[in-house]
């Protein structure tokens, strides 16, 4: 559908899903746009379906204000996070709320994989009573590096089958529509820059503290990718050794226990009693990350890390208070600013899910500029 529709057009659709119902003039001064260039995409966003008149107040003669609103259930995309043991799926209406959920087994086989793809789709969205053809596009997030020509990935070893296989291609086939494949770590960035405390930054670094280390890089309002999608691997700048990392996999270590067996609530308990093991972890870990995060700034400068994960809020606080984002020149240049960590706030969610629903949104209808 947004196929039809030119560049400012989406960009007025994505106006409206940031700030809400705006009147004609208050559009056309966002963007820059003459009255009666403003009347014409209004007149073809309506006929679309795409928008509509919302009456609100009143003004100074007494007439109620006229404002143009999206039409939430015109249109909609779903986002499929691919895990290890597990697809989710979520659907999201054009202004970006959520419409339903649905969660599989991932299949051994990414061909079977892509058919239930294709299939829990159609059956998500008719669900939730969205024609199939008001679906605009489908948004995917799993782990790995991108490899050949972004349409491929290279997951863990657990995951070994999927390795080169077309998973971009494949799925597009299988759903007639134009498929955005993007690495876990990218998509958590999007979902905090869209959904989260990136909402206030045009830029910034995310890290994002699970059963690895992960995170991407906003720039000016778009996901900083690299020449070959594998941008911002901060994982890799993590040092292999000592033995402890940020990472729930590297506490199930030290710990000597099954990771699936540690839940965040019991990390919670830990911490709130002072747990003299926890505590001595999270020190090791935030060592860790230490280099990473030097390397970040030397390389990227940026004003704000934004930090989320899996761990309990209490616990990537903590760290927040304890780790040290200094440049590594600040001891010689002693005036170097250095970057604000501040706590994500979709770290309750899954950013990875609510990532790969709002890249097809993001990418077909560009940000404006905050």
């Amino acid at each position: 559908m947004t196929s039809d529709l030119n560049l400012t057009q989406r960009k007025t659709l994505a106006l409206l899903r940031a700030n809400g119902p705006l009147s004609r003039a208050e559009i056309a001064t966002k963007l820059g746009l003459s009255r009666p260039a403003l009347t014409e995409i209004a007149r073809t966003l309506t006929d679309s379906g795409y928008i509509e008149e919302h009456g609100v107040g009143g003004n100074n003669r007494g007439q109620p204000k006229i404002n143009l609103r999206l039409r939430a259930r015109a249109a909609c995309v779903v986002g499929v996070f691919i895990q290890k043991d597990q697809i989710r799926f979520l659907a999201v209406d054009i202004t970006g709320e959520p419409l339903g959920e649905d969660t599989e087994s991932t299949p051994e086989d990414p061909e079977a994989a892509c058919t239930l793809i294709a299939t829990r789709v159609d059956q998500l969205i008719r669900r939730h009573g969205i024609a199939r053809k008001r679906l605009l596009s489908v948004g995917v997030a799993t782990t790995g590096f991108f490899v050949g020509d972004g349409d491929r990935v290279w997951p863990p070893a657990e995951m070994a089958r999927w390795r080169e296989f077309p998973l971009k291609s494949t799925l597009e086939k299988r759903l007639s529509l134009t498929v955005f494949l993007e690495n876990d770590g990218n998509a958590a960035a999007l979902a905090e820059y869209m959904k989260g405390a990136g909402r206030r930054f045009r830029s910034f670094l995310y890290v994002y503290l699970a059963y690895g280390v992960g995170g991407g890089l906003v720039q000016d309002g778009r996901i900083f990718t690299g020449a070959h999608g594998n941008a911002c691997e901060i994982g890799r700048l993590v040092p292999a050794s000592p033995a402890i990392r940020p990472t729930l996999t590297s506490l199930a270590i030290f710990l000597q226990r099954p990771v699936a067996s540690i839940a965040a609530e019991e990390i919670t308990a830990w911490f709130a009693a002072g747990d003299s093991k926890l505590m001595h972890f999270l020190n090791e870990a935030v060592k860790a990350l230490h280099p990473a995060l030097a390397a970040a700034v030397i390389l990227f400068d940026p004003a704000e890390i934004i930090l989320g994960g899996k761990f309990p809020p209490e616990v990537l606080r903590w760290m927040i208070n304890h780790l040290d984002t200094s440049h590594t020149d600040t001891a010689t240049i002693p005036l170097l600013p250095k970057p604000r960590v501040i706590l994500s706030e979709i770290s309750q969610v899954e950013a990875g899910l609510w990532g790969a629903a709002l890249l097809p949104l993001h990418e077909l209808m560009p940000p404006p500029a905050k």
